[in-house]
């Protein structure tokens, strides 16, 4: 009876009209499509011997480079550029100093090169010391406004409609879906809702030493980050903001590797992202080659851009 259930459950959430899926329709019809389904028609299953109670069904998303793209830089860096040359008529001394002095000059060369202690410095020059308030709202209004200086879309567009679907999915089948992120947990929350209809209290991120303002009034963002969200910090973060398991993962780097070996650990469900479309987004391997490789050795699900996604963005592909 449970197998009928299962299989039940599997033709109605790939039912097609006009045969067009009604669920996860930007996915190719294919084994990672029916992997993700599969998956999910076992554990919301009552009787199911894989069956998970609600409370345990949590599902962690990668931000960069899996909700949204990540190239030709981390978009969190590229607004960080932008309010470099908003605020550098108050910085005269920006022009003579690196790294200012590179953004300023667009000096890609050195930008390329970049490491996150230079960042942190021009992150903390542009934005210590303001509201957490405000700072969501400006990084809102990067995503909703500026554009990608390759695409020539706004970042907001630059969303991947499959990986959209997958989350309303999951959250229609009562997951609570959390991002997990190696950048900024300000800069993501900001927009996290509008975008992807996860609340800012779902958002775990890189984390500043916020401090509470003299008035009482707010809470000031610090100069130096007080947790870095990358690596073993992912499952570590998971553990002490969730404090459960994930059963569904979702990455595209080495950075999430722990993350998505804590998930597997636990029977969860891994797909990591593969970034080999260079005609409708961008083809690399840099930065997840250890993840390639463990999903191979693991058997975890890997799921190619372009040959299963059949449109990559929001607004265009």
């Amino acid at each position: 009876m449970r197998l009928v259930g299962v299989l039940i459950t599997y033709v109605l959430l790939s039912a097609c009209v006009d045969g067009k899926p009604q669920v996860l329709s930007s996915w190719v019809e294919g084994a990672t499509r029916s992997a993700i389904i599969d998956f999910v028609a076992e554990v919301t299953t009552e009787g199911s011997p894989h069956f998970v109670p609600v409370v345990d069904r949590i599902a962690v998303f990668d931000h960069d480079g899996t909700l949204w793209a990540e190239r030709p830089e981390y978009f969190q860096f590229l607004m960080i550029y932008e309010q470099v040359r908003a605020q550098a008529a108050d910085h005269p001394e920006w022009r003579e100093e690196q790294p200012f002095k590179a953004v300023l000059g667009n000096d890609t060369a050195y930008l390329d090169g970049l490491d996150y202690a230079a960042a942190r410095q021009l992150s903390a020059a542009v934005s210590g010391g303001m509201t957490t308030t405000d700072y969501m709202a400006l990084s809102h209004d990067f995503a909703t406004r500026s554009l990608h200086p390759e695409f020539n879309a706004r970042y907001a567009d630059l969303r991947y409609q499959p990986m959209l679907e997958l989350l309303e999915y999951l959250e229609g089948h009562r997951f609570r879906v959390f991002i997990v992120s190696g950048g900024d947990m300000g800069f993501i929350r900001g927009f996290s809702e509008p975008l992807y209809g996860i609340p800012r209290d779902r958002v775990i991120g890189s984390s500043r030493s916020n401090m509470f303002a003299d008035d009482s009034s707010s809470i000031l963002r610090g100069k130096k980050y007080a947790s870095m969200n990358v690596g073993a910090n992912k499952a570590l973060n998971i553990d002490l903001h969730i404090g459960r398991p994930p059963v569904f993962a979702v990455g595209n780097s080495d950075g999430d590797l722990a993350m998505l070996a804590y998930t597997a650990s636990h029977d969860g469900f891994v797909l990591l992202l593969s970034h080999d479309d260079d005609e409708r987004e961008y083809g690399y391997t840099d930065g997840a080659e250890v993840a390639l490789q463990a999903a191979h050795e693991e058997g975890w699900t890997v799921a190619s851009m372009h040959d299963d996604f059949e449109r990559i963005f929001v607004q265009t592909n």
